[in-house]
């Protein structure tokens, strides 16, 4: 039973690592496309 938990433990663990990774970057695209003057005083340039 074990060896069934353990890799369905790490696919869990690489989907949720992959998921955060690619709501990280669609927060990063929606501030870098809908937000650039927001940010422009923040980054000084």
């Amino acid at each position: 039973m074990l060896d069934v938990i353990k890799p369905l433990g790490e696919l869990v663990a690489g989907a949720a690592t992959i998921g955060t990774v690619a709501v990280c970057v669609g927060i990063l695209l929606l501030a870098t496309t809908r937000l650039p003057r927001t940010y422009e005083p923040l980054t000084g340039s």
